[in-house]
């Protein structure tokens, strides 16, 4: 689900999305960094977590209610 999201670019070239997956302690994150024109872009798009076999939702920025 992460990767689809990261499909989508922004039309800013100097902003990127980063995926991280962290197996080992069941972390998983969006995050769009980068630059327009002089402010710093730096958020996190989506966060997920896996705990005691349900998913948490820790952070959706996007318009879509992935939580369903």
């Amino acid at each position: 689900m992460l990767e689809k999201y990261a499909q989508f670019q922004s039309e800013n070239k100097e902003v990127e999305n980063q995926l991280f997956f962290d197996r080992i302690r069941n972390h998983y994150q969006l995050m769009r960094v980068g630059w327009k024109n002089l402010e710093r872009i730096y958020y996190t798009v989506l966060h997920f977590d896996l705990k005691d076999g349900k998913i948490w939702l820790q952070q959706n920025a996007t318009e879509s209610n992935v939580g369903q």
